[in-house]
Parts: C-alpha cells; sequence; structure tokens
C-alpha cells in the first residue's frame, strides 16, 4: 500500500501520472484492480470497466502531454531561450559602445580645449613680453591689459 500513497513533494499531475503508468506502462501496479485505483486517481469510485477506459484516456492525454512539453523544450525552449540571451547580449554590447563613443567624445573634447588653452597662453605669453601684463587665476581664467595711454582695454578669456 506503500506505492500507492502519495509522496509530500509529488504534485497531483506527477501522483496521477504515477498511478496510471504504474498500472498500464511499467506495470508495478498490475495486481491491483481498477476500480481501487480510480479512488486514488480520479478522486470518487468506479466499476472496474468505466475506470479501466478512464485509465487508457488518461494514460494518451499523459502521453500527449509529454511529447508536447518534449517538442517546445527542444525546440521552442531552449532555442527560444537562446534567442532571448543572445538579444539581451546585443543590448548590451550596444550600451556598451554607446558609452565608449561618449567617453570618447569627452575625451576629445577635454583634449581640444587643453590645446586650445596652451595656443592661447603660448600666445598671450609672447604678447604680454612686448606690451601690456597678463595674469591667470586659479580657475584657468587668463586676462590680458593693454595700456593705451590712461585707457586700459581688457581681454578676458575664460578656458573652461
Amino acid at each position: 500500500m506503500a506505492e500507492l500513497e502519495r509522496s509530500p513533494e509529488e504534485s497531483d499531475l506527477q501522483y496521477h501520472k504515477r498511478l496510471i503508468y504504474g498500472k498500464l506502462v511499467d506495470k508495478t501496479l498490475s495486481d491491483r484492480d481498477y476500480s481501487e485505483l480510480a479512488l486514488l486517481a480520479y478522486g470518487q469510485d468506479y466499476s472496474s470497466d468505466v475506470a479501466r477506459r478512464m485509465f487508457y484516456g488518461s494514460k494518451r492525454t499523459l502521453e500527449l502531454m509529454d511529447k508536447d512539453a518534449l517538442q517546445s523544450s527542444s525546440v521552442g525552449g531552449i532555442g527560444s531561450e537562446l534567442d532571448a540571451k543572445i538579444i539581451e547580449m546585443r543590448k548590451e554590447r550596444q550600451r556598451l559602445l554607446d558609452q565608449r563613443r561618449e567617453y570618447n567624445k569627452l575625451i576629445d573634447k577635454d583634449g581640444r580645449a587643453e590645446h586650445l588653452h596652451s595656443i592661447i597662453a603660448e600666445t598671450a605669453e609672447k604678447f604680454a613680453s612686448s606690451i601690456g601684463v597678463m595674469y591667470s587665476d586659479e580657475s584657468g581664467l587668463i586676462a590680458y591689459h593693454l595700456p593705451f595711454d590712461y585707457y586700459y582695454v581688457g581681454l578676458f578669456i575664460d578656458c573652461n
């Protein structure tokens, strides 16, 4: 009778399948009568003849369910999982490429600004040595004061 009891980790479908296959396929329950197993498999008493027909119907249904599950897992299941992973990887790759492109833009912009700043600083030093006064504060602001008689003309360049 222990083979007829449902184990705690077994679902209703697994238990039903074990009873049906045990009687018709594996023949492990061949010594049991259909009417005895009907109460366990279907939840109510049936005559032996009716229960036998129901068992064969259940067997066919379970076989079709197994076949369908096998086909979907081998063709659609694994394939669709791989397709989903490939799509996810492509999205991630594109995201990383976009980040790299934006980072390179920032580097280029900073490099151009530094180059412009150095050219302006060199030119200002040459110009300041000939005439006027140049100073630069810690914020990167360069100022030129050019004396013309009593008027001062100021040129301010913010390189940041």
